[in-house]
């Protein structure tokens, strides 16, 4: 919709433009839609990324791409380098420039990109919210707000797919139950919480439920997503999976050759398979509405049967895990949608003597002197740092010494600035990935520059 709404504007502004997206795959998905369904041709529509430096009367890029900037410091003067790719766009007479998700402007690693000059500016977002409370920045960066629709409204006139949302609640395994109560760090917590291995049981058993249909299984670890997608034979899609790579696995999905998809959070933005009708997501980026509302947005294409969309978000009963699902779900509420509460025993009626038998292997781990809790928590906190290091290219990775347990506001502040500098990293975090190998923008990119200005 929002693409639609870009080429629109693009049509009745006959100008030249910029066009800011969140990765390269939403780049190549606003090309495939003008070349599609405009009269522009392929030599007036550039494709600036890792891959290509076109510069054309239309031209798509990143937010990566532009704020990228090599780390190298003058000894003499202290300074880092200058923005390479940046300074080509400055340069450049647009008429147009088009903000695709724009909601990520206010970042401080993207708002730079507000600086570049245009006659015109227009941003795009179906979630203009951030838990940072920064979202209103975009009136000032961009302009004031001209069009606001909610979704239910959409949804009645047939322009989204109808969508059932639906919690599952389930128990803490009794092992994690006793990490969960023993550790004071909020984030391993939360850890322990979201990766709870009952929902893998509950994700089995909604597949089965849903084998006819496209699903889409979404979270936030790269480890507990590694391990579904062994156990159910499906393709994992993460941050360091390769363009290409991605773009075949899309396409298996849409073609039906695939009914199961693995994905981390880079799901969360631009990708185009509009026939999925089913999400299932196992874990998250603690309480981000944004993110809950992207991922349910995955799946509300309408469809060619009419039939309506699930998205199931899977919950640890009484942790925080249930503490940031309930923030995550304010922004869907405020839509017009509703969460359908249920437990995890309505989907599988055999977890009451399953935790009886996992309560009575912990005694016997007790007895035994199998069981050693401080060796746990600092396996938790190893996985916990390794898999930050392993996930989205793009994203800080935590190092050093072990940081002291956060409570209470602290806790909640750190959390907050953790879900901002996720959601901001996440989008386009393979283009950043791509400019750490290739770096400089082609040597003749400036006179290309000129020829097309001329």
């Amino acid at each position: 919709g929002k693409t639609v709404v870009g080429m629109g504007t693009m049509a009745q502004a006959g100008t030249q433009t910029l066009i800011l997206t969140p990765s390269t795959i939403a780049v190549r998905q606003w090309i495939t839609e003008i070349l599609d369904k405009t009269t522009l041709t392929a030599d007036q529509v550039g494709e600036y990324t890792g891959d290509k430096k076109e510069v054309k009367p239309v031209t798509i890029t990143t937010y990566q791409m532009l704020t990228y900037r090599p780390f190298r410091v003058d000894n003499k003067t202290g300074e880092i380098g200058e923005f390479p790719h940046f300074d080509i766009f400055t340069k450049h007479n647009w008429g147009l420039i088009i903000y695709d998700e724009v909601h990520l402007l206010p970042a401080p690693v993207f708002r730079i990109t507000a600086e570049i000059q245009a006659r015109r500016r227009l941003g795009l977002t179906a979630t203009l919210v951030r838990e940072d409370g920064r979202e209103t920045d975009v009136f000032s960066l961009i302009g004031p707000k001209k069009y606001d629709v909610p979704w239910k409204e959409l949804e009645q006139q047939g322009w989204i797919a109808t969508a059932q949302c639906t919690e599952v609640r389930m128990p803490l395994t009794p092992e994690e139950r006793a990490e969960y109560v023993l550790t004071e760090d909020s984030r391993i917590k939360y850890r322990i919480a979201a990766e709870n291995p009952i929902k893998t049981d509950v994700l089995e058993e909604l597949l089965k439920q849903h084998e006819d249909d496209s699903v889409l299984v979404i979270g936030q670890y790269i480890s507990q997503l590694k391990g579904i997608a062994a156990r159910l034979d499906a393709p994992l899609v993460t941050g360091k999976t390769p363009n290409a790579e991605r773009d075949v696995l899309y396409d298996d999905f849409r073609q039906g050759r695939i009914k199961v998809l693995v994905v981390s959070k880079v799901a969360n933005f631009a990708i185009d398979l509009p026939d999925a009708n089913v999400a299932i997501q196992i874990s998250g980026t603690f309480g981000s509405r944004q993110e809950e509302a992207q991922r349910l947005g995955r799946i509300l294409r309408p469809k060619k049967d009419g039939s309506i969309a699930n998205f199931y978000t899977l919950v640890t009963r009484d942790t925080k895990d249930q503490d940031f699902s309930t923030n995550r779900q304010l922004f869907l509420t405020e839509q017009g949608y509703s969460y359908n509460i249920v437990d995890a025993i309505d989907i599988v009626p055999g977890l009451p003597a399953k935790m009886a038998e996992l309560e009575a292997e912990l005694e016997r781990k007790k007895l035994s002197g199998e069981w050693d809790i401080e060796a746990r928590l600092e396996s938790q906190h190893r996985g916990t740092k390794a898999d930050e290091d392993e996930s989205e290219p793009g994203e800080k990775p935590r190092r050093g010494r072990k940081p002291k347990a956060k409570t209470g506001k602290d806790a909640q502040s750190a959390e907050a600035n953790e879900v901002n500098e996720a959601e901001d990293m996440a989008a386009g975090a393979e283009d950043q990935h791509q400019q750490k190998r290739r770096g400089r923008p082609p040597k003749n990119a400036g006179r290309d520059h000129l020829r097309l200005v001329k």
